[in-house]
């Protein structure tokens, strides 16, 4: 492979998080997930191998375990003419819920024991479309050939399920985390206030989290999972990793936070401890957003600091110039002068640039309508949210949202 499609492979894999594997004669020669994160190369390899002569030049799309999808083919790597095999997953069919579960889970056979609740929780999810046009883009790149997704689509094996013929015991467990994540936490408006409240910072949100419980859409198989209650904190750990991430804590920082609260997980022995552990670690992430946005803001003059912690309070309302000027108590002229100075960023087109972020928030974690997105954050109407949000963004609100895009 050369490096530019070693360059636009790692694009693909940061922008969608679906890991990317390319063999050739049986041994990777590229993988989106770092050595240190996988089993041996050798176990790796075997775990993909079965599927190694099925491939082809066409893609072939298909699901296994009944909860993951996976799609394969063939490609020249243009070095000798050597034929290669492109891989993209495993990651979680949305529909998993409605098919049986098979049996062990493919990506058990890819990531060490010790890593895979990490990883599963790093795994994204996506429908079929979804999905196919992510391989239709990496066919077009390795193979300069175009696939439509209908055409992806119509050659998918969906229904039939590949089974791995394992003990199902421990793959239940851990996807326990995984759905814990999908099916509660992204999906209940409490929990989407608690995700964009962690982003900003906004410890207060903490005044009704002792009290909190995961109203869950359990998959079948969950019903009687011994462990709920403890997937459901680590569930949040690990979205207020990525909300924290999202609010601009440095990602070694978030991920090291993180394996510090899984590690106490794993050690709790009772469920008063549980409770302490998830209150901590929501606490904790607020401060570090919170650490991290006053050290962005600490470069500015004192007055322009307040006009900033002002703004981002009030997102959510009609802020003008005047009112702020009043709260503290200078001249708006003088005002809307120093701010551009010290920002580059006149007072109102910053303004709409936080309220996008948060917009952006709303749009990666909940359902929320477009229009009542505009409403909360203060735009005048959805089409200028529309109108705002695509010229600061590059893309309209339901492109971005189609894309599973998660950051500004």
């Amino acid at each position: 492979m050369d490096i530019r499609e070693t360059t636009v492979l790692n694009y693909f894999y940061e922008s969608n998080r679906i890991p990317i594997w390319v063999f050739r004669e049986g041994k990777p020669v590229y993988s989106s997930v770092p050595a240190e994160k996988l089993r041996p190369e050798k176990e790796v390899a075997a775990a993909f191998g079965r599927f190694f002569g099925r491939a082809s030049e066409t893609p072939s799309v298909l699901s296994v375990s009944g909860m993951e999808l996976l799609a394969f083919f063939c490609f020249s790597d243009g070095i000798g003419a050597e034929e290669c095999r492109f891989i993209a997953g495993p990651v979680f069919y949305s529909e998993f819920f409605r098919s049986d579960f098979k049996g062990r889970l493919l990506s058990e056979y890819i990531y060490p024991k010790e890593r895979i609740r990490a990883r599963l929780s790093d795994t994204p999810v996506v429908d079929v479309e979804e999905f196919c046009r992510f391989v239709g883009a990496a066919a077009a790149l390795l193979q300069g050939k175009a696939y439509s997704v209908e055409e992806l689509k119509a050659c998918a094996v969906i229904g039939e399920t590949e089974n791995n013929e394992m003990d199902s015991a421990l793959a239940q467990a851990i996807f326990g985390i995984r759905e814990e994540e999908l099916l509660s936490l992204y999906n209940l408006e409490d929990e989407n206030r608690l995700i964009s409240a962690i982003r900003r910072g906004d410890w207060t949100v903490l005044n009704g989290l002792k009290k909190f419980s995961v109203k869950r859409m359990r998959a079948p198989f969950a019903e009687g999972t011994r462990h709920q209650r403890e997937y459901e904190v680590v569930a949040l750990v690990t979205i207020a990793t990525r909300a924290a991430v999202s609010g601009g804590v440095d990602v070694d920082t978030a991920f090291s936070l993180s394996d510090l609260y899984l590690k106490k997980i794993d050690r709790h022995r009772t469920e008063k401890e549980l409770e302490e552990i998830a209150v901590d670690a929501v606490r904790t992430f607020c401060s570090k957003v919170a650490e991290q946005k006053e050290w962005e803001i600490k470069k500015y003059s004192p007055k322009i600091q307040r006009c900033i912690r002002y703004i981002r309070a009030h997102l959510h309302y009609p802020v003008s110039l005047e009112e702020v000027s009043e709260y503290l108590g200078i001249n708006p002229k003088y005002l809307s002068r120093n701010f551009f100075s010290e920002t580059g960023l006149k007072f109102s087109d910053f303004i709409r640039r936080e309220r996008v972020k948060e917009a952006c928030v709303l749009l990666s974690t909940s359902d929320m309508p477009y229009i009542d997105i505009a409403n909360s954050l203060a735009f005048s109407s959805q089409s200028y949210f529309i109108k705002v949000f695509s010229e600061i963004m590059g893309v309209t609100p339901r492109k971005y949202r189609e894309n599973g895009q998660t950051r500004f």
